[in-house]
């Protein structure tokens, strides 16, 4: 009996188990996609490094899958306290008409199981129709030859999203079961009473906003100036907690007073008192004011979503985006001496010889050597002159930990240009330039410059030709940040202290030219000697392996995100509607119009999704310039690739954030109708 009576209140109740069906839903869809990427068809298609990729791909999801897990656990539990509270009254009649507060467990036992059995079975469903997409997502990211393709569903993700949401509720009916426990007739019978909030003091109200818009100011300025951000973390690198612990509390200021400030500025216009405004912002004033922590919470989620799916997408962009001119030729090998000198073919002699002659074995290369400048030929401080004060934390910092600054000559560089096919430079006797890597300190460099430093080299005075650095992209040189060019004539006294060769393998087979090269470069390095070596078949597995984990992970993470926010907002809307009831049938008693009062529930909902959104947009700007100056070094991140991450987030967010604004005002305009 107990089963049939569960059976008919879910079959009674559906439409407003709606937002609960859809989050649970795609939840484990989702997680049952993410966790079956091992089983796709495409992986039997992908070679042993890129294998290797999967399995660490695949561990990684596991963890962070503990994580998500905890998060849905926990919006599953909130969801359904709602929907007990909202149900009181019904809980109440049955115990009156002689069910036991053990039946109604009971029941509600029943009407869970079965709750999460449907969203189990069409989660499933869903995630294994949508698993196949990602196995095209996979054949584009490994660039597989996918020659035949397999509906594969996979058992092992099956199981494990029956074992973590089979956990789950469990935990939902113990919930239940002792909030059941320590509710009263009474209190489930009781009518609940329209909260009276206090009125919120104007001027407190505006001191409070004032002040939480500074704080927010402040933490602004910390990660968006990379001086500030220098002094900020030259002590500990925790010290960023500062400005997150500031956006935070001004988060909550703002929203504590957002709607006080609104409703006052607004009830002095004219519109306020046309057709249902005034009662559509009291309604609003009412609603935010009652979930001051949870809106702002949401806020910080959605930032976090924004950030975490546009760095993600942003980083998979210009890597792919950026591969060709970040490596033009097959290798680039460098050997770092202990003992400068310029006889290259010594330095080179183990690949030079019988077994092994690079000259033959590549179509085309060049030998550069690179020159390290004393500390009587550059000093940084000296370098940017007057202008040290703008730079002081940048300067401090590079000369405490001892940096060091390298030149090649411009017959070098003008091979390495012919070979990368990039612009050539020329240069006078008695003139330099500077070329930099990434822009991490290109400002510092450019003012140096623009101040006309003048370089003693060996007797060679020179000064700078260019009055900025230019941007050049060079293999194998993760250390060389900045590189200044010499002209030949200032350079014959010095020794290199790295001889680098650099070129493109003749044998077309590119794979096992390296594995001969790789052979042949094991006994060259001699002594306290040691090599560097940057391979563009390395670089693609590496650049692979990183786009696929930032992707995966980053989607992963921002999507379960989004849909709690979006679902909390949902669940918060459709509680306020359902107290709220009473006002809407009195609004239709008086003879309001019933597109007034859909409008106006519009607006409202309108307000509630998109004000923690546009506050978590200004957040993201901020938080996706300290991303750009933290992956700055690492070239991970650029101007067009952000964009262009930022488009494909903008559309994640007008699916998934929009599609539930949609579905709440649909049901928020069922419960005004038929209750």
């Amino acid at each position: 009996m107990i089963s049939k009576l569960a059976f008919r209140n879910i079959k009674k109740s559906i439409k407003d188990y709606g937002i609960y069906f859809f989050t649970v839903t795609l939840g484990i869809a989702l997680f049952y996609v993410f966790n079956a990427v091992e089983s796709q068809s495409a992986m039997m298609y992908i070679t042993k490094s890129n294998k290797a990729i999967i399995e660490l791909l695949v561990q990684v999801i596991s963890g962070v899958s503990l994580f998500v897990s905890g998060v849905l656990g926990a919006l599953i539990i909130y969801a359904n306290q709602l929907l007990i509270k909202r149900r009181k009254k019904e809980f109440g009649i049955y115990q009156i008409l002689g069910m036991g507060k053990g039946q109604v467990s009971c029941l509600l036992f029943f009407e869970t199981l079965l709750v999460g059995l449907i969203s189990l079975g069409v989660g499933l469903l869903l995630g294994a129709l949508l698993s196949q997409l990602m196995g095209i997502v996979l054949v584009n990211l490994f660039e597989v030859n996918l020659t035949k393709f397999k509906f594969v569903f996979s058992i092992s993700a099956m199981w494990k999203s029956i074992f973590y949401f089979g956990i789950m509720y469990v935990v939902v009916m113990v919930f239940n079961m002792i909030i059941m426990s320590r509710m009263r007739i009474i209190e489930m019978l009781r009518k609940k009473e329209n909260t009276k909030l206090p009125v919120k003091n104007p001027i407190i109200a505006l001191l409070v906003f004032a002040a939480g818009v500074g704080i927010l100011a402040r933490a602004y300025y910390y990660v968006v100036d990379f001086n500030q951000l220098a002094i900020l973390l030259r002590g500990d690198m925790a010290m960023i907690l500062i400005p997150i612990g500031m956006g935070i509390v001004s988060t909550f200021m703002i929203f504590y007073s957002l709607t006080t400030i609104a409703v006052l500025i607004f009830s002095h216009t004219k519109s306020y008192y046309k057709k249902l405004n005034a009662f559509t912002f009291k309604q609003i004033s009412s609603q935010i004011g009652t979930m001051v922590t949870a809106i702002s919470s949401i806020c910080i989620m959605l930032f976090l979503t924004i950030c975490i799916i546009s760095t993600a997408l942003t980083i998979r962009e210009s890597l792919n985006s950026g591969f060709a001119e970040s490596n033009p030729v097959d290798i680039s090998y460098g050997i770092v001496l202990n003992k400068p000198t310029n006889d290259i073919d010594k330095v080179l002699a183990g690949i030079k010889g019988k077994n092994y002659d690079y000259t033959k074995e590549f179509s085309r290369y060049c030998v550069v050597k690179t020159y390290e400048f004393t500390k009587q030929d550059f000093n940084l401080k000296t370098f940017v002159g007057k202008r040290y004060p703008e730079f002081k934390n940048m300067v401090d910092t590079s000369m405490k930990y001892g940096a060091k600054w390298h030149a090649i000559s411009l017959s070098d560089y003008n091979k390495l240009a012919s070979l990368y096919h990039i612009k050539k430079y020329q240069l006078k006797d008695d003139q330099y330039m500077m070329i930099r890597t990434n822009d991490l300190q290109k400002e510092l460099f450019d003012a140096g410059l623009s101040e006309g430093f003048t370089l003693n080299i060996d007797g060679h005075r020179l000064t700078p030709k260019y009055t900025e650095t230019k941007s050049v992209s060079l293999m194998n040189a993760d250390n060389e940040a900045m590189l200044t060019i010499l002209p030949d004539s200032a350079l014959t006294k010095r020794k290199a202290y790295q001889i680098t060769l650099t070129g493109d393998y003749k044998e077309n087979n590119k794979k096992h030219a390296e594995r001969l090269f790789m052979a042949a470069i094991r006994n060259v390095v001699k002594d306290k000697d040691y090599s560097t070596y940057t391979s563009k078949l390395q670089n693609k597995n590496d650049n692979v392996g990183t786009t696929v984990l930032v992707t995966f992970v980053g989607l992963y993470l921002g999507i379960i995100f989004l849909l709690a926010s979006a679902a909390i907002l949902a669940l918060k809307s459709l509680s306020h509607t359902i107290d709220s009831q009473e006002r809407y049938q009195i609004l239709k008693k008086i003879g309001t119009d019933p597109k007034d009062i859909s409008r106006s529930l519009f607006v409202q909902n309108l307000f509630l999704f998109v004000t923690p959104l546009l506050l978590a947009i200004i957040h993201s700007v901020a938080g996706m310039k300290f991303v750009t100056i933290l992956f700055g070094a690492t070239n991970f991140i650029n101007t067009s690739s952000l964009i262009r991450g930022t488009g494909i987030m903008v559309l994640i967010y007008s699916v998934f954030y929009g599609g539930y604004f949609i579905i709440t005002h649909m049901m928020n305009m069922n419960i005004i109708k038929t209750r």
